[in-house]
């Protein structure tokens, strides 16, 4: 890919445009001048920009970082050509989404090209993604040192093994290792969860089977407490059938007797009242009239001389008199009669409270309910002591669950139990055959690397290296020529290491790639740490590389422009006067 020019409102940039020429192009461009933004906007006309990033307290998300101060829409427009070819890419914003409007076109006739989207088109154009084309094709003083690239580790693998591998070494053992952890007895994995659990069942089901003989006996127990229980209720209810008959046989006789006491009573009173009635009380009257008579006419005699009258009245007197004393005994007779009288009928009463009272008697005893005997009390009192035990046996059986379920959860937890441990076992396996292959794969690719790598550094270094050893995470052992000892590259010098890391990242560029395929290299300020005699041999490798691909190197020294300014292949530019 060549890219041919390049126009930006995006951060400082305003409507600013910057031609290329294929080869190498050196950019020179104070500092604030735009050039890192420039670079930026590279990245984001090949790859889109992330409208997700959110700022965080150290940085800002790139929607917001590179938002124009001019307050205008955010946009841009790359011209590059690709296998002879030119295109047109633009991207802008719309409806306040930055960078959300797509379109590319071929350049001469203006039509889409086919199949390609916002996406996609960053890797139709570099054949790469944009993890490993920042990683490995943009060089920029803050991130020379490279760590661990899954995606670079991924690519030379599928180069090494000319098959296309998703998945890098350190994707696929992150990933094994997830599994196994998940499947390891640590206090929160998935087997520690299942042995836990399974170990909480065996203790109910061993509970289950310590009480359960006595469970069972108490249901014996009570059955045969209630069978005896239920005998003897049958034997106690024809007992108070029987009582109860007798009770209702002395009910019926005393009512009897009640009844024929009422009628009696209610016969003696009428007799008495027809007894006393008004010719006696004529008669008594009269014998008082006759009295009063005899005690005038003898009254008469003793107080005036005698008459005809005289005598006549005497007589009528005593006869009055005799009349009065024959009288006197019948009254006596009916009094005392009156009196007998009187004395039966309280016998009568006294005969009917005594009946209502055995009435009343009898109806309390046929309300009452069976009595229990001692031997029932005593069955009853162990039924109830039992049935309570029962219910506390029952409440924990409850509690522990069903032991039939039991059973079968704590079989399906064994055999998942079982699985777990055999799946760490493979993974184990997997883990081991994996570590062998990606050794394998190492000391194939890991030699032409170092050796790559060893070639620029010793140029750059003028071959004061003579042994380089990058890891699978690009951590870097050295060894001086001018001793056996080895080195870690962090034991080096700033400048040495940004070299070091310089070469590594040019032998990438040259390994990540098949032949007759070329990406640019961009770098910004890419050598500021290397001295002069180290920059001007950078700047010979660089020179050498524009015969496979398009260098653009953003700086803001003046040495680069004055290294190469005999050189009529590099091409020179001062960003502000473009």
């Amino acid at each position: 890919m060549i890219i041919h020019s390049l126009t930006a409102t995006y951060g400082t940039l305003e409507e600013h445009h910057l031609q290329f020429e294929e080869g190498f192009n050196i950019i020179y461009a104070p500092n604030e001048s735009g050039k890192s933004t420039f670079c930026q906007l590279l990245i984001t006309m090949l790859y889109g920009l992330d409208t997700r990033q959110r700022d965080t307290k150290t940085s800002l998300a790139d929607k917001n970082r590179f938002r124009p101060w001019s307050g205008k829409a955010m946009e841009g427009q790359l011209e590059c050509s690709l296998n002879n070819t030119r295109y047109l890419l633009r991207r802008s914003s719309e409806n306040g989404a930055p960078m959300a409007t797509f379109s590319f076109v071929y350049a001469d006739n203006r039509l889409p090209v086919e199949g390609i989207t916002s996406n996609n088109v960053g890797v139709f154009l570099t054949g790469v993604n944009k993890q490993i084309f920042t990683a490995c094709f943009l060089f920029s003083e803050s991130n020379l040192i490279l760590d661990k690239q899954e995606d670079i580790e991924t690519r030379l693998l599928t180069l090494l093994s000319d098959e296309d591998t998703t998945y890098s070494f350190s994707q696929v053992e992150s990933t094994l290792r997830k599994w196994q952890h998940r499947r390891s007895s640590h206090k929160n994995s998935e087997l520690s969860k299942l042995e836990s659990r399974t170990q909480s069942i065996s203790e109910k089901l061993a509970q289950i089977s310590e009480f359960w003989p006595e469970y069972i006996l108490l249901q014996e127990q009570i059955k045969e407490i209630e069978t005896e229980l239920l005998e003897l209720d049958n034997v106690s209810e024809k007992k108070h059938q029987l009582h109860h008959k007798t009770i209702q046989e002395n009910l019926a006789k005393a009512q009897d007797d009640l009844a024929s006491l009422t009628k009696q009573m209610d016969v003696t009173s009428h007799s008495k009242s027809k007894k006393s009635d008004h010719p006696k009380q004529k008669m008594l009257h009269a014998f008082y009239l006759f009295l009063i008579l005899s005690f005038v006419s003898v009254f008469s005699v003793l107080t005036t001389s005698y008459d005809r009258f005289t005598i006549p009245a005497s007589i009528l007197f005593i006869c009055a008199t005799v009349w009065s004393l024959f009288k006197l005994k019948p009254q006596n007779c009916t009094l005392m009669q009156t009196e007998n009288s009187s004395t039966q009928n309280q016998s009568s009463l006294n005969a009917q409270s005594l009946a209502k009272e055995r009435i009343e008697f009898y109806q309390t005893q046929l309300n009452q309910p069976p009595s229990q005997s001692k031997k029932q009390a005593s069955l009853q009192e162990a039924l109830y002591a039992k049935q309570n035990k029962l219910a506390e046996f029952s409440g924990r059986l409850q509690e522990l669950g069903d032991p039939s379920i039991l059973e079968t959860e704590l079989q399906t937890l064994q055999a998942k139990k079982q699985r777990r441990i055999q799946e760490y076992e493979a993974l184990q396996i997997a883990m081991k055959a994996l570590e062998t292959a990606n050794h394998t794969l190492h000391a194939e690719f890991s030699p032409a690397l170092n050796e790559k790598a060893l070639q620029y550094f010793n140029f750059l270094t003028n071959e004061a290296y003579k042994h380089i050893n990058f890891s699978r995470d690009f951590s870097a052992i050295v060894e001086p020529s001018h001793t056996l000892i080895q080195a870690n590259a962090h034991q080096l010098s700033h400048g040495t290491i940004d070299q070091l890391y310089f070469s590594l990242r040019l032998a990438l560029c040259d390994l990540l790639l098949p032949e007759h395929t070329s990406i640019p290299i961009i770098l910004d300020d890419a050598l500021t740490s290397f001295d002069d005699a180290r920059a001007k041999r950078a700047l010979q490798i660089l020179n050498t590389l524009t015969n496979q691909r398009q260098i653009l190197m953003f700086t803001c020294h003046t040495r680069e422009q004055r290294m190469l300014a005999d050189d009529p292949d590099v091409h020179m530019q001062n960003f502000r006067e473009c």
